[in-house]
């Protein structure tokens, strides 16, 4: 039985195990997979906090330090989830992985390549820079702006709307190819700028004993 980890990273929180010294296929199950980070009765870490945002998994990939695997809470995969990246570089260092040029893990997702670099750690807390690869995709879709950065991204500017229902609404969109967005951003125009008023999504990872 594979051990489970439980990461936070920038606001999101996933189920991380360690696929390469075990088969850890059963953990691919999508039935498995919303067990575990069902928000009701799923996977419990050392803090109370249950169920999870999504699960990764840690492999090995010729030419790469690590390979990781993303899969949503109801068991959907083949997309890149940044904050998730953030975490499992965290975590591929609290495994004793050590990046082959000394410095910056190479590693590959559903998206391709990524690198990821630890700015400083202390304890269960460690400061990630990521990379991400250049966004490969973009149109108009419901008023506002489908964008793929390796996850799909939803953008709209809003004027007093319920933000979080919304975002529901807009989470499965046929216009987008009948696909899932993993996150949706909202933003309401202010004055000069703009403030960020809700995120399905250099940040902070911490490890939470399971």
């Amino acid at each position: 039985m594979a051990v489970l980890y439980k990461y936070s990273g920038a606001g999101n929180d996933f189920v991380v195990l360690d696929g390469r010294p075990e088969d850890v296929g059963h953990y691919r199950e999508a039935g498995v997979i919303r067990s575990l980070c069902s928000r009701k009765d799923g996977f419990k870490a050392a803090d109370g906090r249950i169920g999870a945002d999504g699960l990764m998994i840690l492999s090995g990939a010729d030419g790469y330090d690590f390979s990781m695997e993303f899969y949503n809470p109801d068991g959907s995969s083949g997309m890149m989830c940044g904050n998730g990246g953030r975490c499992i570089v965290a975590f591929s260092s609290f495994l004793g992985l050590v990046p082959a040029d000394g410095k910056v893990f190479r590693f590959v997702a559903a998206d391709g390549e990524h690198t990821g670099e630890i700015v400083s750690s202390e304890g269960d807390v460690a400061t990630v820079r990521l990379g991400m690869i250049d966004c490969s995709e973009y149109h108009p879709v419901l008023d506002g702006w489908f964008l793929n950065t390796g996850t799909r991204h939803f953008v709209k500017f809003v004027v007093g709307r319920k933000i979080r229902s919304l975002g529901g609404q807009c989470q499965f969109c046929p216009k987008a190819c009948g696909r899932l967005f993993k996150s949706a951003h909202f933003r309401k125009r202010r004055g000069g700028g703009d403030s960020c008023l809700w995120h399905g999504a250099y940040g902070l990872c911490y490890r939470i004993q399971a």
